[in-house]
């Protein structure tokens, strides 16, 4: 099998692609994503694998129309005459095959990036295109003078009643009169995540939140679920508390040990350097035990 040229040659083909996809999975494990960057990461790869099996014309109308059309069996070419990449192309010349073997190896493949592309339209969101605009809330594009219309941005007429738009539209168009590399690193000037909750706290010479309002509404937006990755993290501790040996924990003691765990996790703290407070102390007691009536 190992030595089975055909084999080879398959791999030869998914390679590149299963790299793109393990890279694109590793930005969805993070706890954190930006949302608008991370969907356009998407449909760079849903385009990446369209141009390897679907027609030119098809594929130079965009990502829209490919998307549309995905199910239409007249937009894909032959298997015989798809793009496989480079690699492929130099292999098949150095390999003894026959055209029967050689067809079922295209066949194969194309028939897994066909699949493939199925498999990413499932896992789009149908209103896509407020995501990919999330990209708009990055500090880059916010903080840019000329930023976009307050109007563009998403969720506007979601999350907003028609009597806020004035003024946070007003906050938004203010945002760019703050130098704000005197007040935030160069970490939160590149992290939405980092940025907006710094610009929720950010007083002016008053003393009045300057920008409350426009915060809390990108927070929301932010704050959209987009990976399971913490939920999966969550599931994997919970496997290593409760065992069959320790079966018979309760539903509070299980949440407690699970808030306890995330929280070291997620503050990178030992659990050898937890110094308990006072108060900590305090409560534990025989009222801390349920009793039996």
């Amino acid at each position: 099998m190992l030595h089975d040229d055909t084999n080879y040659l398959y791999l030869i083909i998914i390679k590149p692609i299963l790299q793109e996809l393990n890279s694109l999975n590793l930005t969805f494990q993070k706890n954190f994503v930006d949302l608008g960057r991370s969907y356009d990461d998407i449909c760079c790869l849903f385009i990446f694998l369209a141009k390897k099996i679907i027609k030119e014309s098809v594929v130079s109308k965009g990502f829209e129309y490919i998307y549309n059309n995905i199910n239409n069996d007249s937009v894909y070419r032959h298997s015989s005459n798809c793009d496989y990449g480079v690699g492929y192309n130099q292999s098949i010349i150095n390999i003894n095959l026959s055209q029967e073997k050689k067809s079922n190896v295209q066949t194969q493949a194309f028939n897994f990036i066909k699949q493939l592309l199925y498999e990413i339209k499932k896992r789009l969101p149908d209103n896509i295109e407020f995501f990919k605009k999330m990209k708009l809330f990055s500090p880059t594009l916010c903080l840019c003078q000329l930023h976009v219309n307050f109007i563009d941005l998403p969720f506007v007429n979601l999350f907003l009643k028609p009597s806020e738009i004035v003024l946070i539209e007003t906050q938004w168009e203010k945002l760019t009169t703050v130098t704000w590399k005197m007040y935030l690193n160069e970490k939160q000037l590149n992290d939405a995540n980092l940025f907006w909750p710094k610009v929720y706290n950010y007083k002016d010479a008053g003393g009045n939140f300057a920008f409350r309002e426009l915060s809390e509404f990108v927070l929301k937006g932010l704050s959209l679920p987009s990976s399971n990755a913490v939920v999966e993290r969550v599931f994997s501790i919970m496997n290593t508390v409760k065992t069959k040996s320790r079966n018979r924990i309760n539903a509070n003691m299980l949440d407690a040990l699970l808030r306890i765990k995330t929280t070291f996790i997620s503050t990178k703290t030992c659990c050898t350097e937890f110094v308990p407070p006072k108060s900590m102390y305090d409560k534990f007691n025989s009222e801390m035990y349920n009793k039996k009536k």
